[in-house]
């Protein structure tokens, strides 16, 4: 009975067997594609990373850096109180802790490390208004402390204090060239020495005010920059009189490329300036990355006199590299009419709308980041990558919804506001040209047959 059983449903069981071979493969087949997607490169990931605990055993010892409440929750809040406070707690001094000495020569590093010595703490004062309302008197009493000096800042947004430089030095630029064309004949040296103190005044407020050859965006000034803008960018960055050398060489830029458009000589016929700029470009970027190198990687004691130097120079060398790459324009020879390719057109019509854009973009970009940040190569090219694209986009999108269409109505509305007798009198004048065309006078009085001008 037992084997007609089995043999009658022989089939049945062959396949259940089939599926169960079937599935115990498929199994296999998933676990080898987790184990080679996920389980083998998490491995190989956390061998590495177990490796390099001894090199982070430093970082790890360090306390908390900041604690901060929501900055733009706050500020765009209902309440009254809509007032973001920020407080710096510093640690007690303790010379006898190992811990404490450690944690000292750890933040020492600013260029490189946050500061650890030191609590970077933000509060939204509505909050705690909140948090204050839930306590007794006596709890109150308990926090009440001394009060300690505070200032209030009210700072405008950071392109503001560009377009603030530019009208003044706009006006200053005015000024000096209504004495330049009055008094034309010393117009060199008006200009030589204006440009010669401009240099001065730039090296004494950089020797006095005691920064660095060239602004360090450090860890410190990367997580304050939605706060608090850094002295050395009200010092020695947005100030007119830091880039008044600069604003001086494009006038001297203009100067030279109209008298050289002016004048015979074509400096496309010199090898030597064709090759110089070629390689300006590349002469900037080298010069700026050493130049970035030395002062990101060596301290010196500031104030300092070359270092000041070396910071007039790095400011006003971008002109001169503007000066040729200008002077390039007005030259001819045929490899510059890459220069000239019709893409650039549309591109340069985003300029200003980058310029008016691109620091309301750099700010939630680098200055909210919830991970540590960190300077490397990688990471900068990635946010530089991301921070041109994101300004272009904004930048068009204001060009399509404001420049085009203001700039379309500016022409309608002059074009009707023009005085119809002039038009009469141009219309006037193209026609009695086109009547001298018609008819000739011969040497006596009599008139030359002629074929009228069909354009009357």
């Amino acid at each position: 009975m037992f084997f007609h059983v089995f043999f009658k449903n022989f089939h049945f069981y062959i396949r259940q067997y089939v599926q169960m071979i079937a599935l115990a493969v498929l199994c296999h087949i998933v676990a080898l594609i987790l184990c080679l997607t996920i389980e083998f490169p998490l491995t190989a990931i956390a061998k590495k990373v177990l490796k390099k605990q001894e090199q982070v055993k430093e970082y790890m010892k360090m306390p908390p850096m900041y604690h901060t409440d929501d900055y733009e929750s706050c500020l765009f809040s209902t309440d009254e109180l809509n007032i973001f406070c920020v407080v710096h707690a510093i640690i007690k001094p303790d010379n006898s802790s190992s811990v404490y000495n450690q944690v000292i020569e750890f933040s020492s590093d600013t260029k490189k490390h946050f500061a650890h010595d030191l609590l970077y703490i933000g509060h939204c004062l509505n909050k705690c208004e909140k948090d204050l309302e839930k306590l007794s008197e006596e709890e109150r009493e308990d926090l009440y402390d001394e009060p300690f000096p505070w200032r209030l800042d009210r700072k405008c947004m950071g392109h503001l204090w560009y377009v603030a430089a530019d009208t003044q030095l706009f006006i200053f630029t005015l000024f000096l060239c209504m004495i330049m064309f009055k008094f034309w004949k010393y117009r060199k040296q008006i200009f030589c020495a204006t440009f010669i103190m401009s240099l001065v005044v730039h090296f004494t407020a950089h020797y006095v005010y005691g920064h660095d050859g060239i602004f360090l965006f450090t860890p410190e000034k990367r997580r304050s920059v939605v706060y608090d803008i850094d002295k050395a960018l009200q010092q020695d960055y947005f100030p007119p009189y830091i880039n008044t050398g600069n604003y001086l060489l494009g006038v001297l830029g203009a100067m030279l490329y109209f008298h050289s458009k002016k004048s015979k000589f074509n400096l496309g016929n010199s090898n030597l300036f064709i090759v110089i700029w070629y390689l300006t470009p590349s002469i900037g970027q080298i010069f700026l990355g050493i130049t970035g190198f030395i002062f990101y990687k060596y301290y010196f004691d500031l104030p300092s006199i070359w270092v000041s130097l070396t910071a007039v120079f790095v400011q006003n060398i971008w002109g001169l590299f503007g000066i040729i790459l200008v002077l390039g324009f007005s030259a001819k020879f045929k490899s510059k009419n890459f220069c000239n390719w019709p893409v650039f057109s549309p591109l340069s019509r985003l300029t200003y709308g980058i310029y008016l854009c691109h620091l309301s973009i750099v700010r939630p970009l680098l200055g909210q980041q919830k991970t540590l940040p960190y300077v490397s190569f990688s990471s900068l090219l990635v946010e530089m990558l991301a921070l041109t694209v994101l300004c272009h986009i904004v930048a068009l999108i204001l060009c399509l919804l404001l420049e085009f269409p203001l700039t379309a109505i500016a022409k309608r509305v002059l074009r009707k506001n023009q005085d119809p007798l002039i038009e009469l009198k141009i219309v006037k004048n193209h026609t009695d040209n086109n009547l001298n065309h018609i008819t000739s006078h011969d040497q006596g009085d009599t008139l030359l047959p002629c074929k009228r001008n069909t354009d009357i």
